[in-house]
């Protein structure tokens, strides 16, 4: 189906069962279904590629992929929760909690630790939603989802990317009228990334930052708002600069203003004074060019050491005097009608 419920395709379910699959789940390279005796891997247009024999009982209703461990966990209603390997080996089972599990679906980074979320034929609606910790079988209440009369919990799934910005339970109804229906957990920031997620700068040092945002099933019209936060802890406080992009109609586009590049301009250097080397440190408004020139005691130039296009970024020139004599140089940037210099001394 796609979001508009319409039929996308349809596959043909492998291997026998009277009731056909009642679960299904993806590990990141087939379509898993539970059957009879058996749970099958399928490619996109219903190939079996694989299957593994599940000897503890006939029917798999219900089945999760944990892809971090290379783990299906499987269950027959009432049974026992069994795991097992990508190889068919079977695990410890997990002792059924007493309930009645028709679906099963596995959230990473689920925030109490109970990855194992499960679709249960209990509460008002018989359509409940517990969640299970695997490793200590801690079971706690989700919620119950409304249904229609004659409806009862199916199979079910759990995915960041139907809504980039939340973690969304999709329940499948059996019963009158076999419904999908779709239920937002809590909000992920799986639509944003950031490289590095931390770090430290060195005086006169860079260090790239790279954000990106998802916009894949974002609406029209949606904004993405994300921060970088720089804490200068040598001569205290923050800076934090703004990222927004807006979604449109044909294209992600980002705010003219989003990161506040210095409207002046600002200029250092480290260490001063120096013996030799020296770097300098400039930061430029967005638009224009810039020309950053060494000029001696008499304002006689040096030489040029940066000319060209503002980018927008920090810039680093590094310097090495050479043959030059001990005194005091001035560097000069200037943008624009902006100009700003700072004294420099060598001490060779």
């Amino acid at each position: 189906l796609d979001r508009n419920s319409e039929v996308i395709d349809t596959l043909v379910q492998p291997g026998w069962s009277p009731f056909g699959m009642g679960d299904l789940a993806w590990n990141g390279e087939y379509i898993w279904g539970s059957g009879w005796g058996y749970f099958y891997g399928m490619n996109s247009i219903g190939e079996v590629q694989d299957s593994i024999r599940n000897p503890e009982f006939y029917y798999n209703r219900a089945i999760a992929s944990d892809d971090n461990n290379e783990l299906f966990y499987v269950a027959d209603a009432t049974s026992d929760i069994i795991p097992i390997t990508r190889d068919g080996e079977i695990g410890d089972a997990i002792e059924n909690p007493g309930l009645r599990i028709y679906g099963m679906a596995w959230r990473d980074n689920d925030p109490d630790n109970c990855n194992l979320y499960l679709f249960c034929r209990e509460g008002p609606g018989d359509t409940q939603v517990n969640k299970l910790n695997v490793e200590n079988g801690d079971v706690r209440y989700v919620f119950d989802i409304p249904s229609e009369p004659g409806e009862r919990a199916g199979g079910c799934a759990i995915t960041y990317e139907w809504d980039t910005r939340h973690w969304t339970f999709i329940a499948q109804f059996v019963g009158d009228g076999n419904r999908t229906t779709i239920f937002n957990l809590d909000e992920t920031d799986s639509w944003v990334s950031l490289q590095p997620n931390s770090g430290s700068i060195d005086p006169g040092r860079y260090l790239p930052i790279s954000m990106q945002f998802d916009s894949r099933a974002l609406n029209i019209g949606q904004v993405l708002e994300g921060y970088f936060i720089i804490d200068g802890r040598q001569r205290g406080g923050q800076d934090t600069l703004r990222v927004v992009m807006n979604i449109d109609e044909q294209r992600v586009q980002q705010e003219d203003d989003a990161v506040h590049m210095p409207e002046i301009l600002q200029l250092t250097s480290y260490p001063n004074p120096f013996n030799s080397k020296i770097r300098i440190i400039f930061n430029l408004p967005l638009k224009g060019t810039h020309r950053l020139a060494l000029y001696d005691l008499e304002g006689r130039l040096v030489e040029t050491l940066s000319n060209g296009v503002n980018t927008g970024i920090s810039n680093i020139v590094e310097f090495d005097a050479g043959d030059l004599g001990s005194g005091i140089y001035f560097v000069v940037l200037k943008s624009g009608a902006q100009k700003l210099a700072r004294r420099l001394i060598l001490l060779k």
